[in-house]
């Protein structure tokens, strides 16, 4: 990549990367809206082309290029979107204003489909 860009490129491109992570990752933590696991699955994907181009052209490949600037620009505009404009979901395994863990119903039994 140093032949490809030189150092001001790979200065920017690291600039790029390690800032996106940053704010996506700064901007999961704190969200408890659906939008946090859009965050976190963006900055892992940005994360893991960063990462990805120690070891292959990552340039030459340029599907896998415009995929990273799809999630990059995904990032900018979920992070340019209210908190307050998405739907607060509750915890993992518990149901909305209920101190027991919820139980997926029986399917086998029933042979319903789950209320989605």
């Amino acid at each position: 990549m140093l032949c490809e860009t030189g150092i001001a490129g790979v200065l920017a491109l690291s600039w790029l990367f390690v800032r996106s992570l940053r704010r996506l990752r700064a901007a999961a933590k704190v969200d408890v809206t659906s939008r946090r696991w859009l965050l976190v699955g963006l900055a892992a994907s940005v994360t893991g082309f960063a990462v990805g181009m120690l070891t292959y052209d990552a340039f030459s490949f340029i599907q896998v290029t415009f995929l990273m600037f799809i999630s990059l620009g995904l990032g900018a505009a979920v992070l340019n979107v209210p908190p307050d404009q998405w739907e607060t979901v509750p915890s993992p395994g518990r149901s909305a204003g209920s101190a027991e863990p919820s139980r997926p119903p029986d399917l086998a039994l029933t042979g319903a489909a789950p209320d989605r």
